[in-house]
Parts: C-alpha cells; structure tokens; sequence
C-alpha cells in the first residue's frame, strides 16, 4: 500500500504469487490424497481377486485355461496401479528458506525499504512455487498411469467373472 493509502503493483504481485503458491500446495494435498485413494482401491480389489483365484483353485471342475493369465495380468494391474499410487503419495524435497536466511531478514535485512522486503518474499515464494509444480506434475503423471492399471485390471475383471461363474 502506498502513502495515500492506494494500492501498487507490488502489493498486487505479492497476493498473486502467495495465492499462487497456496493453490500449489492445495493441489499437492488433493494429489496426495488421490494416490492414497488408489492404493486403497486396488489393495482392496486385488485381495478380492486373490480370493477369487483361491475359490477357482478348490473347485473341482477346473477354470477355463484363459483365465490364469487373464488373473495374473489383472493381478500385476493392481500391483501397479498400488506402487503407482504410492509414488504419487511419496514425498519430495522441496527448497524451503534456511534457518539462516531467515535470521538475516531480523538481521541484515530488518530494515530493508519495503519494495526490496516484498522482491525478497516474492523470490522465495516463486523458487518454492517452482518445486511444487515440478513435484505436482510427477506426482499428477503416476496418478494417470495409476488409474490406467487400475482400469485395465477392473475391465479384465469381467472375462475372469464370465469365465469362472457362467462357462465353468
């Protein structure tokens, strides 16, 4: 804020890059989260898989010869879209302000004029933003594929069914 109480550029910039780095960290959270839903969501149906396969091997009447690689593929599917998931949960470095460097700011900087106190925020924030979006984009890349497996192994889920409860 100026002088005569209006606003100017550098006050506008500033909330531009904080909200920026704020809906960053927001999308990290959200990526998080989703990755954690993957890996709970392929855990529970391979398990539910697994035990489909046991059933099929107590049977007397033996399985369609398809379906132990239709199981084997859709078990390796949900493997993987759960290390998929997990990857997209795995937590990065991400360049944060050194203790240091803030001591200076109650320090050398204390009493830096106010354009140069919101440059140096403003820097910080931007390098912090970068990371994010750098570590966002993996993070949203092993989601995709993730969901990928995850959906290949729930469509070859159907022919294991048909074959086991309507053939059989």
């Amino acid at each position: 804020m100026t002088t005569d109480g209006s606003f100017d550029g550098n006050d506008a910039y500033s909330s531009y890059i904080e909200s920026e780095l704020r809906a960053e960290r927001d999308r990290k959270a959200s990526l998080d989260t989703r990755g954690g839903n993957v890996v709970t969501s392929s855990g529970a149906l391979f398990t539910i898989l697994a035990g489909i396969g046991a059933l099929g091997r107590t049977s007397t009447v033996p399985a369609p010869v398809e379906v132990p690689p239709l199981l084997v593929l859709t078990l390796v599917a949900f493997f993987s879209a759960a290390a998929l998931g997990i990857a997209a949960q795995w937590n990065r470095e991400y360049p944060v302000t050194k203790p240091e460097g803030l001591e200076d700011l109650l320090g050398k900087h204390w009493t830096d004029p106010p354009e140069v106190s919101k440059r140096r925020v403003a820097i910080s924030h931007i390098d912090t933003l970068a990371a994010l979006r750098d570590g966002n984009k993996r993070k949203e890349l092993m989601l995709r594929l993730g969901y990928c497996c995850q959906a290949a192994a729930t469509i070859s889920l159907g022919p294991i069914v048909f074959l086991l409860v309507v053939v059989r």
